[in-house]
């Protein structure tokens, strides 16, 4: 460049010197040619052909720095590190022609297809066996149809009278419970509503009478419960579920009242409950207990109309005889593996890798004839850390109307993209999924554009 530039400031003095010869008579030449001269050695020295010392045109090369996406991972420590890995030989399952393969140099995840059969004929295979099922499948939803609607809806009235019948059943026997516990038993105790309920007679088995102030107190939450439930029941209800509910709770009531008149059996006359109370009181429970037995049978009762009911509308929806149906379910069965049979056959056709990583080599190519058991392509896979999502700086991710990417550089110092989807934006950086952890991309990619030629210099 110095050569350059003495040898047109020689020439610049001498042209110079040649102008000045010239004289005044002709200045605006001498004007115009100065001007010319100087735009020729400037545009000489400093333009678009210049050289530099070794005779080569110079290039502005940008500078970028390499960070490894490993140490990015989410849940990684920051210390761990992605290595290539073997490579894994993807083979045909099939024999046929090959209509596409994915270059080499691809990125693949697990499950990708990396090539592809001519498989028309599979297909064809498929869609026949699809219709072949779907038509068994309508023949047995036809056998399964029943009886005509109207039948149907004499079934369903019978189902919903069985319902409200059952409701009415409850409600008769939580009234019955009621009765039984506070219209007969209650009259036997003082403060039979409190924590403490006493028995108003003796008895000679003190023992019973404590038992029996007990289970009052229980009973409080079997008449909280169905006092609750009254205010709500209806025959969209859980009716199956509250009869057994209540049955139990008949039950247990039942079983107080005859501990009860077992009382009275022992019961002492005293100056407040003479002989006669305590013959009262004994009728007025065998009579309660009587209603209670009453309610027991009529809560069973409802519960066999009520499935009968049920069971009348499930056999009349179904409609057909058992053997009927077994013949369209054996129908189905048997097109559901021709159709699994042509779907194997078909997938067998799209050539799947089992690993993710990068494509190194394809032995087959578009047009190539193969074999069952051929190689079509090895795939490098990657070992030791990796993960679903990666939080890189935002710094390294660029945004263009296609999406989002990554940059890395290649063997020829040469930026390439990899897409990457984005998530989440914090303090932190940016989160993004897509990469495998092996890759080193740049660290900074503001004002850097895909081919574009770079030098890499240490982080």
């Amino acid at each position: 460049m110095n050569s350059i530039f003495s040898f047109f400031k020689k020439t610049f003095a001498e042209v110079v010197l040649f102008l000045k010869r010239l004289g005044t008579k002709h200045k605006w030449v001498t004007v115009v040619a100065v001007i010319i001269v100087v735009g020729i050695v400037g545009y000489a020295i400093f333009g678009p052909g210049a050289s530099n010392d070794d005779g080569e045109i110079a290039e502005d090369v940008r500078t970028v720095t390499l960070i490894p996406a490993v140490t990015f991972a989410e849940g990684n420590s920051g210390n761990s590190t992605v290595t290539a890995g073997s490579e894994t030989v993807i083979r045909a399952e099939t024999s046929g022609k090959i209509t596409e393969v994915r270059p080499v140099g691809s990125r693949v995840s697990a499950g990708a297809t990396i090539a592809v059969f001519e498989n028309a004929g599979q297909r064809a295979a498929l869609l026949q066996a699809e219709g072949a099922l779907e038509s068994a499948e309508a023949s047995l939803n036809k056998v399964r149809g029943g009886l005509r609607s109207e039948k149907i809806a004499v079934l369903e009235t019978a189902v919903s009278s069985a319902q409200n019948s059952a409701v009415a059943t409850l409600l008769s026997a939580y009234g019955i419970v009621d009765s039984a516990i506070r219209d007969t038993a209650d009259q036997m105790f003082s403060n039979p509503e409190s924590s403490t309920p006493k028995l108003n007679f003796s008895s000679s088995n003190n023992q019973r009478l404590t038992q029996l102030e007990n289970e009052r107190i229980a009973l409080g939450k079997i008449l909280d419960r169905q006092s609750s439930v009254s205010t709500k029941i209806s025959s969209d209800s859980n009716i199956k579920t509250e009869l057994s509910v209540t049955e139990d709770e008949l039950r247990d009531v039942r079983a107080f009242i005859d501990t009860l008149i077992a009382a009275l059996n022992e019961a002492i006359a005293t100056g407040s409950v003479s002989e006669a109370n305590i013959a009262s009181y004994k009728s007025d429970a065998t009579s309660a207990r009587t209603a209670l037995t009453g309610a027991l049978s009529s809560i069973a009762s409802a519960r066999g109309s009520l499935e009968t009911a049920e069971k009348n509308l499930e056999e009349g929806l179904t409609g057909a005889e058992d053997t009927e149906l077994a013949g369209a379910a054996a129908s189905v069965k048997q097109a559901q593996g021709s159709y699994d049979a042509a779907l194997a056959s078909y997938q067998k056709t799209i050539v799947r890798t089992s690993a993710s990583g990068t494509i190194v080599s394809c032995s087959a190519a578009v047009g190539d004839v193969i074999s069952v058991g051929n190689d079509v392509c090895r795939v490098k896979t990657v070992s030791g850390v990796s993960a679903d999502s990666y939080t890189l700086p935002l710094s390294s991710v660029k945004y263009t109307p296609a999406g989002a990417f990554v940059f890395v550089v290649n063997e020829n110092g040469i930026l390439e993209t990899i897409e990457v989807q984005t998530g989440l934006v914090s303090a932190g950086g940016i989160v993004v999924t897509g990469l495998f952890g092996d890759e080193y991309i740049v660290q900074d990619v503001r004002g850097l554009k895909a081919g574009e030629k770079v030098s890499i210099v240490g982080p």
